[in-house]
């Protein structure tokens, strides 16, 4: 399996816990003298900031690599362990101190030797507060003066890995393993879970799951129907602990976790959630350069992955060579670049979480295959789904305007559609038209009555809905009212604004006449009709906007801002 594969050659890569050893909250932690006797008890805190990176209140516990493994019955954890199993009576505790003694005899390590002796003097009326210590919290020993915790000791962590290797390889089969095509002796139930992905369990969740019945094949059940060795096993759960625990290799978006990593080690969060960092400026620049160190097959690997209790749900797995991916990116950052972007001080580039949440009206109703597709839009330059345009356009006429937001999702669709060749048909042109048009009448109705009205609740926004889909009102109801407007805007203090919006109307209805003298005007706009309509209403709104500014600002009473450059035709000529 390729994500298995490439998890295990990551694990190869980076320092990872020693063999049979995972991360664990560790509430409390006690310091012993060598003769066995207490020295002192602290509470274990994590530091943790707001989103200003202003500290907080501490939180109790702190992340640490502890001997671990799986336990469904009684089955003690060398040295860090919870209350229950240390200081607990029955079964548990009985478990917990034959372990410890048969690690001494193994080890004549005098740390080990110090916490028997210190559990053999009734501590439970020596160490003050223990009684307090929740039975599922989990405590940690060290000797005073030593910088290790007693289970990082080199001969405790040789004889956990030995007796791991023991309890749980006495039955295992030599297969070809699925992570690295060799034989070798498999695990007979995976061992790590991997933590941190919303939606599994405080335990954790499993990459690889075959425990039901249904999952039986050719006589073959539990772990053996993915055979996977066991080195291989701890090594890909670990690799992909780790991504989940570092920040710059993983990103949360609604409830789907991306993990990041590439064989150049400079792809990182920032990518996807801050655009404009200088990190991605710097790599992009680097990967241009004619003696780039990048190595032209050097990868990028991308999983998605959301939890379902205890298991992982494998969503995405993208994988793609830096350099092609540094190309689509680059694209994707450019196709943000719309009318209105301005520059990158004043607005910056949109990450994945703000251009899926455009799409819905509530955060809450973005869907995993929403967030794929802009991930593979950003990372393949896969066109995004019809189905997901149809949604944006919805938002708009619902909402009954076009924020930046959705008109860079637009803007994405439409430029990956010339970059495939479609080209744009006529009923689209024509229905980009008419988002102009709209645009001009509703800047008219608002400069004729001198601003008193708020663009949202002008009369041609109100049909915005109506004519979003169908440009038929627009011949009508709304272009009386525009004479009328242009009547009123006739006698407005600033009449310099009458050739501008006479020229805008003029100019846009001609070009509507022209095209459908090759296409019919639609009746009903297609999806990717609306799309257009859309468009260009946001891209009209920022050149009307920008025009009334430079009109207002003129000193001559005959000024008209010729400076304006428009992508597609001159102001008419009469205006002029």
């Amino acid at each position: 399996m390729t994500i298995l594969r490439e998890l295990v050659r990551f694990s190869e890569t980076i320092d990872l816990p020693a063999q049979g050893y995972a991360e664990s909250v560790v509430y409390y932690e006690i310091t012993l003298n060598l003769d066995g006797s207490f020295k002192r008890i602290r509470a274990l805190e994590t530091e943790i900031e707001d989103r200003q990176g202003n500290a907080k209140k501490p939180r109790l516990g702190k992340k640490l690599s502890c001997p671990h493994i799986r336990r469904n019955a009684i089955q003690a954890k060398l040295i860090t362990d919870t209350a229950e199993y240390i200081f607990g009576e029955g079964n548990k505790a009985k478990a917990y101190l034959k372990l410890l003694e048969n690690c001494y005899q193994s080890t004549q390590e005098p740390a080990v030797q110090a916490i028997l002796i210190f559990l053999e003097s009734n501590p439970l009326k020596i160490v003050p507060g223990l009684k307090g210590i929740d039975a599922k919290q989990v405590i940690t020993f060290r000797i005073n003066g030593m910088e290790d915790l007693i289970h990082n000791l080199r001969s405790v962590q040789r004889f956990w890995a030995h007796y791991v290797d023991e309890i749980t390889g006495s039955d295992r089969p030599k297969m070809q393993c699925l992570a690295t095509g060799k034989m070798a002796s498999v695990t007979t139930k995976f061992s790590l879970p991997i933590k941190g992905v919303p939606g599994t369990t405080t335990q954790g969740g499993s990459l690889i799951s075959a425990y039901s019945s249904a999952c039986s094949s050719y006589k073959l059940s539990g772990a053996l129907v993915s055979p996977i060795s066991a080195i291989a096993d701890e090594q890909f759960s670990q690799a992909l602990n780790y991504l989940l625990r570092e920040d710059r290799h993983h990103l949360t978006i609604g409830n789907i976790t991306y993990v990041f990593w590439s064989d150049s080690g400079k792809i990182d969060a920032n990518f996807f959630e801050s655009p404009d960092d200088p990190s991605v400026k710097d790599y992009l620049g680097l990967v241009n350069q004619a003696d780039t160190p990048i190595h032209p097959e050097w990868q990028i690997h991308i999983l998605a992955l959301t939890g379902n209790s205890g298991r992982l749900v494998v969503r995405d797995w993208m994988e793609i060579k830096e350099s092609d991916f540094a190309k689509n990116y680059q694209t994707w950052l450019t196709n943000q670049e719309i009318i209105g972007w301005n520059n990158i001080e004043e607005r910056g580039h949109l990450n994945i979480w703000q251009l899926a949440r455009s799409t819905v009206r509530d955060s809450k109703e973005m869907l995993p295959r929403t967030i794929n597709a802009f991930f593979r839009n950003a990372v393949y330059e896969e066109s995004l789904p019809i189905s997901l345009i149809q949604n944006v356009c919805h938002q708009n006429r619902t909402e009954r305007d076009v924020n930046y937001f959705r008109a860079v999702v637009l803007n994405q669709f439409m430029d990956n559609q010339k970059r495939k060749k479609i080209m744009i048909t006529t009923p689209e042109k024509i229905a980009f038209e008419y988002g102009r048009l709209l645009a001009v009448y509703a800047q008219l109705q608002r400069q004729a009555q001198q601003k008193k009205i708020a663009l949202p609740n002008t009369n041609a926004m109100k049909y915005y809905a109506s004519v979003g889909y169908s440009p038929v009102m627009m011949s009508h109801r709304l272009a009386s009212a525009a004479t009328n407007h242009m009547t009123a805007l006739a006698r407005h203090p600033n009449k310099k604004l009458l050739p501008l919006f006479m020229g805008k109307v003029s100019e846009i209805k001609a070009k509507i006449a022209e095209l459908s003298q090759k296409s019919k005007i639609p009746s009903i706009f297609s999806p990717e009709c609306q799309a257009e309509f859309d468009l260009g209403f946001w891209q009209e709104i920022q050149y009307i906007r920008k025009a009334i500014k430079e009109v207002e600002l003129a000193n001559e009473d005959n000024f008209i801002p010729l400076s304006i450059q428009h992508n597609y035709t001159a102001i008419s000529q009469e205006v002029n």
